[in-house]
């Protein structure tokens, strides 16, 4: 993973946007580069902290990929190095008259972009009204008995099977087979439970391929729901009679 593109591109789009909202990151990528004084050495300790994170996102590039709070410890010498830059051109006797005006336009910026990436991405989701895995949460336990087992096609994500007090197994819809329903429906499991409207609680987009997984095993074991919300999945796993 630590050799793909993809992982370092997601990984540094991620810490930009959603830990130094957008403006506070060229700041922050700024006063890396001003000069350590001699002899405060203490100072390479923020250097060593930063160099630290990094080398945890190489020992563990799958976990910190899933969980964004593995990028928090950065910003601790983040605000540091961001302090810095700021402390050296907001200073008054400072000449560099632009250098002030981007400075506090990007402080400025940060402040509104990181309210609203705080409002989209965290306080929407948190509004039970607006969220389909706390909505598809609530009709499993309602229609589903308490101690059945079940599968959820949530891939890694468990948010949708701890909302809904129920116990059993996490799998990506491209994952999906019949030869996987049954050997799970050997080991209990009674339900599946699925979405054609997000596959994890924080991603929220199925492609074809993978909504057509879903309906070629809905074929043999219907929803329960198709007369009722056509993008929400509760299917018992027990073979159509039709």
């Amino acid at each position: 993973m630590i050799f793909n593109f993809k992982f370092w591109s997601e990984i540094i789009f991620r810490t930009a946007v959603r830990h130094f909202a957008v403006f506070m990151f060229p700041l922050f990528i700024a006063g890396l580069f001003i000069p350590r004084k001699q002899p405060q050495k203490q100072k390479f300790l923020f250097d060593i902290w930063l160099i630290s994170v990094i080398i945890t996102w190489f020992l563990v590039p799958t976990t910190s990929l899933v969980h964004e709070y593995y990028q928090l410890p950065l910003m601790l010498p983040g605000v540091v190095f961001i302090g810095k830059f700021l402390d050296k051109h907001l200073n008054h006797n400072s000449l560099k008259i632009n250098i002030k005006k981007i400075s506090i336009t990007c402080i400025c910026l940060s402040i509104i972009t990181g309210s609203l990436i705080y409002t989209i991405d965290y306080m929407f989701k948190e509004n039970s009204n607006k969220s389909a895995t706390y909505q598809l949460a609530q009709i499993v336990k309602q229609k589903t008995e308490p101690k059945s087992l079940m599968i959820f096609t949530t891939g890694g994500d468990p948010t949708l099977m701890y909302l809904s007090h129920r116990k059993g197994w996490l799998i990506n819809p491209s994952q999906l087979t019949s030869e996987y329903l049954e050997t799970q429906i050997k080991s209990g499991a009674k339900y599946l439970i699925s979405s054609f409207k997000f596959i994890e609680s924080y991603k929220f987009y199925v492609d074809e391929n993978q909504k057509q997984n879903i309906l070629n095993i809905l074929t043999k074991y219907p929803n329960i729901l198709k007369n009722e919300n056509q993008e929400l999945v509760i299917a018992p796993l027990t073979p159509s009679t039709n």
